[in-house]
């Protein structure tokens, strides 16, 4: 559930006049550049601990990083609930465009409605100077002071150059402080109370997996052009592989392949593998699962560039959005037969290109489903719903794994659908002898 602040203007103001004394812009400050200070835009892993309560460490995930409109997502996992981020980088400044509260964290929510509509989050304008106030919050309900750019800082023995310090206050006058460093972002966070009760101070204490910053320290830091991403998989397969080990040429022979299937096929299809061949091989081999998320990333660019959207609607027009997809919950044919989606499968930390998902089938028996886009098909429906019995077609296959963990069921007979019904819903097509059977997800 999508959890953007919807506050009333006048709070703005009361804010402003009770909570914070604006300071003046020092026009003697030197003036930098947001964008290099951008929060888990530069690497896709960050760790902080705290000198604080329990719950104060967190650990940060980038599973979705820059598109080409400088989208990227990421989580943030404090080990008692998470929280996922849209945030985008662009020429206006650095944005916040939603935010979910204990969602699956590997989803991909940057399609999401409430990530495209006119509503979002200042986090730091174009520029910044010390003096400066600016406004965070959906309502710019937040003020945030820079109150310092230090030439010089030490951090965790790492001495960073023009480390921004950003502070504000809450509406109880507790107050935060930020220190940003370039290329890094976030390397500390102090929230102190004003009554003296807490004191806290979480440090960034490991990062890893960098995957926009580039090698030149005059260079904008921008999402990677395309021939920079390409010549980084590359490099990447050389150094790996999908399969094994390839040498330059070989590495750059099949990319190339890749970028043609994707073109013929839109082989990428809402930022997941439509052709589950090459998920499995990303999940054998040895790239890192912020690689793969680079390459798919890349290869969903390549087809926004250079292909033809009408390939997704003529291919795959059937595709139930993932997003749309229960991870959990009971599915019924009406008859007293239930389906039980117990969660997200482990698989799904090794492979994020394919959603899994852990289920309790008719006989009772748990196994763990794959969920990936197939060829339009037209199946037999049996339904005790209003539509009745029917032909339907479907592009999203749920192909369940063989008992014992062997591996996953090739033959059609064994595999399940999910497609939109009339009411708008998903519904599951569920193989029994000849046939298969509707089940809807019941409502509590």
């Amino acid at each position: 559930m999508n959890n953007k602040k919807r506050i009333l203007g006048w709070l703005t103001l009361l804010v402003v006049i009770f909570n914070r004394q604006m300071l003046v812009v020092d026009a003697n400050s030197p003036v930098v550049n947001s964008q290099e200070y951008a929060p888990y835009y530069f690497d896709t892993y960050y760790k902080y601990l705290a000198d604080g309560m329990e719950f104060d460490d967190y650990e940060v995930d980038v599973y979705y990083p820059p598109n080409a409109e400088g989208i990227y997502q990421f989580n943030v996992d404090n080990y008692a609930i998470n929280k996922i981020h849209i945030y985008q980088v662009n020429s206006d400044g650095i944005y916040e465009l939603s935010y979910f509260l204990g969602e699956d964290a590997q989803q991909d929510f940057r399609y999401h409605p409430d990530s495209a509509d006119n509503t979002k989050s200042l986090v730091f304008p174009p520029t910044l100077q010390v003096g400066q106030v600016f406004y965070q919050g959906y309502a710019s309900q937040q003020a945030v002071t820079v109150t310092d750019i230090l030439s010089s800082f030490e951090h965790q023995g790492e001495v960073y150059q023009n480390v921004v310090v950003t502070e504000s206050f809450d509406e109880s006058n507790n107050r935060t402080q930020t220190y940003l460093a370039p290329q890094v972002g976030i390397l500390t966070t102090r929230r102190t109370s004003a009554d003296g009760v807490f004191d806290i101070t979480a440090r960034l204490v490991e990062r890893s997996q960098s995957l926009n910053s580039e090698s030149s320290a005059d260079q904008s830091h921008s999402p990677l052009s395309m021939s920079s991403k390409r010549d980084e998989i590359i490099e990447l397969f050389a150094n790996g592989g999908i399969v094994d080990k390839y040498s330059y040429a070989e590495a750059e022979a099949e990319l190339a392949r890749l970028e043609v299937l994707t073109l013929e096929t839109g082989n990428v299809f809402n930022g997941h593998f439509v052709d589950s061949k090459y998920a499995n091989q990303m999940n054998n081999s040895n790239i890192s699962r912020g690689s793969s998320l680079m390459l798919i990333d890349y290869l969903s660019q390549y087809f926004s560039q250079y292909g033809n959207p009408t390939i997704i609607d003529t291919r795959y027009q059937y595709q139930v959005d993932f997003a749309d997809i229960a991870r959990y919950g009971t599915w019924t044919d009406q008859t007293g037969s239930s389906i039980h989606f117990l969660g997200s499968g482990n698989g799904m930390q090794d492979n994020p290109s394919t959603i899994y998902i852990e289920l309790m089938d008719l006989d009772s028996i748990q196994r763990t489903a794959q969920i990936e886009t197939a060829d339009t098909q037209e199946i037999n429906l049996v339904s005790y719903f209003p539509e009745g019995n029917r032909q339907v077609k479907v592009n999203t296959l749920v192909r369940p794994g063989e008992l014992g963990g062997t591996g996953w069921y090739s033959e059609s007979q064994h595999h399940a659908y999910l497609f939109y019904n009339k009411t708008g819903g998903v519904s599951l097509a569920y193989p029994v002898a000849d046939h298969y059977v509707e089940f809807r997800m019941m409502v509590e």
